[in-house]
């Protein structure tokens, strides 16, 4: 009976020690997607995982991703200068304070839309998920009904842009040219990706290179009367294709040119001075009449074609890479990175809260109307400056509490189960 005993109890104890490691396999395989050997113990640590074989123990530390504080830095530059670009522009500036030439500032912010559009190739060329598009979808929903109804309610009288249903359509609508132009191109991004990353480093430079000289070069300078490949001045999902495609190049291959930061600063600096030049003789109505020899009056209407109004030039996109690569390579203290990085994920919240119609008919457009005319050239710059960084931060302030809703309401985590059922059903 005693013998009898000792076997039962035996086998009793291989079973719990066979059911522990099958439950830690379990365990694993749900944290880490893989299955250890049976040899092997595993323990959970909140930091790290420890393998332990025998007389052997193995350290796996935990991945922890880290944003990067540079990227994050040039959106929320990028967001600044959008938004000084739309007071300037659309909140008639150019027109009211003309006699100031204001728009010689401009040269300093023009590379932000491209900008925007080259992270997300430095960023999202290893993977596509359709989480983050729905998920931004619901954000311009949000803000389209949001901001029409705070209209409707609060301010009576205001005049509200398009009707109800065609702010739960921002696509088919083009509420925002920008989110439809980037909803186009994410449909393409599986498969752009997964080419992509097969080409070598000399196929992917002569792309790179075929691409900014036909769609940067050629359709501005040379050809600029025809628009070939329906990019409508850089404004459309081919131009945010073709920046998209830069932006992996300079991920993929990882080209952050260390020791030449001030070779990258001095041609930054070059190409806003043509900027510059460009924009003082195009908006100043400058007129070459009064102008002796035929060489300076071609050379004046060169330097007036250098900056045309396209996103798509050579003058913005170079801006934009250089400036790009810039920022990458700086270094960040621990302090100012938090900072970055909690700015930084808010900024596309800013834009969609700014440049909504019935922010852009109540508010954008009659920003300036109540500011007065005498005013010397540096208060006028400096007034610019504070109404730009006022909105954003009043932005910022709508947006952080938007994403404490979202993330109390689980909507991400809502975005991800629905992308789950959408392929069980399509596979």
């Amino acid at each position: 009976m005693d013998k009898l005993y000792q076997l039962t109890s035996k086998k009793k104890e291989n079973r719990i020690v066979f059911i522990k490691e099958l439950f830690n396999k379990v365990i694993h395989k749900i944290k880490y997607k893989k299955f250890i050997p049976y040899n092997k113990e595993i323990y959970i640590v909140e930091d790290k995982v420890i393998y332990k074989d025998k007389n052997q123990i193995k350290i796996k530390p935990k991945i922890i991703k880290k944003r990067n504080s540079g990227i994050d830095l040039i959106r929320i530059l990028a967001m600044l200068g959008i938004i000084y670009t739309h007071i300037l522009f659309q909140g008639k500036g150019i027109y009211k304070y003309r006699k100031y030439n204001l728009i010689k500032t401009h040269c300093f912010v023009c590379w932000h839309n491209n900008a925007f559009s080259l992270i997300s190739g430095i960023v999202g060329y290893k993977s596509t998920k359709y989480t983050n598009l729905l998920y931004l979808w619901l954000c311009v929903v949000f803000y389209s009904v949001g901001i029409r109804y705070y209209y409707l309610k609060f301010k009576p009288g205001s005049n509200i842009n398009g009707e109800l249903y065609q702010e739960c359509f921002p696509v088919i609508y083009k509420r925002y040219w920008y989110f439809s132009s980037y909803f186009g191109l994410f449909i393409f991004l599986p498969a752009v990706n997964k080419g992509l990353q097969y080409l070598s480093k000399p196929e992917f430079k002569l792309l790179v290179i075929s691409i900014f000289y036909i769609f940067a070069f050629w359709f501005n300078y040379i050809n600029n009367k025809i628009d070939v490949f329906f990019i409508n001045r850089g404004y459309s999902t081919i131009w945010l294709l073709c920046l998209y495609i830069f932006g992996v190049y300079l991920g993929k291959f990882n080209l952050i040119f260390i020791g030449i930061k001030r070779y990258i600063f001095s041609l930054i600096y070059l190409f806003m001075f043509l900027s510059l030049c460009s924009l003082y003789y195009k908006y100043r109505d400058y007129t070459t009449s009064n102008i002796n020899g035929n060489y300076k009056k071609n050379f004046i209407n060169f330097i007036k074609k250098l900056m045309p109004d396209n996103l798509n030039n050579v003058l913005k996109t170079s801006q934009a890479i250089l400036i790009t690569l810039f920022f990458l390579q700086l270094k960040y203290n621990e302090y100012l990175s938090k900072i970055i990085t909690f700015f930084g994920p808010l900024t596309f919240g800013v834009y969609l809260i700014h440049i909504n119609a019935n922010v852009y008919q109540n508010y954008l457009k009659e920003i300036l109307i109540k500011e007065p005319d005498n005013l010397i050239s540096r208060e006028v710059i400096k007034m610019f400056i504070f109404k730009t960084v006022k909105l954003f931060f009043l932005c910022i302030v709508i947006e952080y509490l938007r994403h404490l809703l979202f993330t109390i309401l689980k909507i991400r985590k809502i975005c991800q189960y629905i992308e789950k059922i959408a392929f069980k059903i399509v596979s």
